[in-house]
């Protein structure tokens, strides 16, 4: 059995690697054309100096305004213009904004062209999703149910957000493992007693997906699901720690642009890792877990850190451990308690405030804090290598 799912593993990895290759090839093809086209809005982004509009015909799209436009998500809409593939970076190794929208399916771009309502929306989930957008939008706390439930960290002020990455804890505002498995298991709870409660968890799954625009790492945490459901039905006993990496390819497979990705890149090597470090984690105390869990986090996120931003903060595990029971047992529940309950807003704005206050005196001790060269991805293949060896012979990290 064992050599069968190391077969399938090889097997989905060499195909993903080449799919992969084979589409970062095409990267380089510039596309400057004409667009006619009927298309469905599936997101949008506003704010007083412009409107983000993303529709889908086939391809997506993103449509930039700069003024106020009076459409909602699932109208379908007349797009006419000039449309070009995304600008890379002009500085090298800064952000690339194009390979940023490949990880989203959007091809190409356009801030020339026209829109037209051809027919309003009357697609139930759409409706749904507005209907939750909407009704976060009247919330003093909206940037963080929004982050949570939507999977949209726009709200959230950008010195906020800089702290959160300077301190190593922005993963914590993506929708991730630790939001989906709240979910799972309240799902549980209330329907322990049905035997159908997995299909009910997918089904769940899929919508949540669909409410956060298909966020990347809801989309690992949801695969790996699905493919640990069909694991348990079909008797497979296929440890945890290959379907992440199953679910990694198949979804590489599916997207390939998905490589560029820094939230997919982050949930599938520490989730990886901490499948890995089950054994650490036995007979352990809560903060013995606690920071077993926020070093090897720390130690799987370097070479993404160092590849991407090229610094590092040691304090980050004492860090996570401040702030992973802070938001994950105060700050993400009340959020959803407070979505149901609108009295809760000032209280749950209370313990924002203070997670952000806390967020901005940490942020201020820095010494542990050194920028680095960025990796070549033969030093992190390596990297990754030990770690992972130092982790299955129990060595002490």
């Amino acid at each position: 059995m064992k050599k069968n799912i190391y077969f399938l593993i090889i097997l989905l990895c060499s195909i993903s690697f080449i799919r992969v290759l084979f589409t970062l090839n095409e990267e380089n093809i510039h596309i400057s054309k004409n667009i006619d086209i009927s298309a469905i809005v599936t997101k949008i982004k506003q704010d007083k100096e412009k409107t983000i509009i993303d529709v889908k015909h086939g391809k997506k799209y993103r449509i930039t305004f700069y003024k106020q436009i009076n459409v909602n998500l699932g109208d379908k809409v007349l797009i006419s213009g000039k449309f070009n593939t995304p600008k890379s970076n002009t500085v090298f190794n800064t952000f690339n904004y194009r390979k940023y929208l490949l990880s989203k399916k959007i091809i190409l771009v356009s801030n020339e062209a026209s829109i037209t309502i051809k027919h309003k929306n009357k697609n139930l989930f759409y409706s749904f999703k507005t209907s939750i957008k909407n009704h976060i939008e009247k919330y003093k706390s909206k940037a963080y149910l929004k982050a949570f439930i939507m999977g949209d960290t726009s709200l959230i002020e950008e010195d906020i957000m800089s702290n959160y990455k300077m301190l190593g804890i922005n993963h914590l505002f993506a929708i991730s493992g630790m939001h989906v498995s709240v979910f799972v298991f309240l799902i549980n709870k209330l329907l322990k007693k049905y035997k159908a409660k997995d299909i009910i968890i997918i089904l769940f799954l899929l919508l949540f997906l669909f409410i956060t625009d298909y966020s990347e790492s809801l989309l690992r945490c949801s695969t790996f699901f699905i493919i640990s459901y069909l694991n348990k039905v079909l008797k497979l006993n296929i440890k945890n720690i290959y379907l992440i990496l199953i679910s990694a390819f198949f979804l590489l497979l599916i997207n390939p642009y998905l490589i560029y990705s820094i939230g997919f890149l982050f949930s599938v090597i520490i989730t990886f890792f901490i499948l890995a470090s089950s054994n650490l984690l036995k007979n352990k105390t809560y903060f013995k877990k606690l920071f077993i869990m926020s070093l090897i986090c720390f130690l799987a996120s370097v070479p993404i850190l160092s590849f991407y931003f090229y610094k590092i903060n040691l304090l980050t595990i004492v860090f996570n451990m401040i702030f992973i029971p802070l938001v994950s047992y105060l700050i993400f529940p009340l959020g959803l308690i407070t979505f149901f309950l609108y009295p809760l807003d000032n209280i749950y704005m209370f313990f924002i405030n203070l997670l952000e206050g806390l967020s901005s005196f940490f942020q201020n001790i820095n010494f542990l804090s050194f920028v680095i060269a960025k990796p070549n991805i033969f030093v992190i293949l390596i990297y990754y290598i030990i770690l992972f060896l130092s982790i299955k012979r129990n060595r002490k990290l």
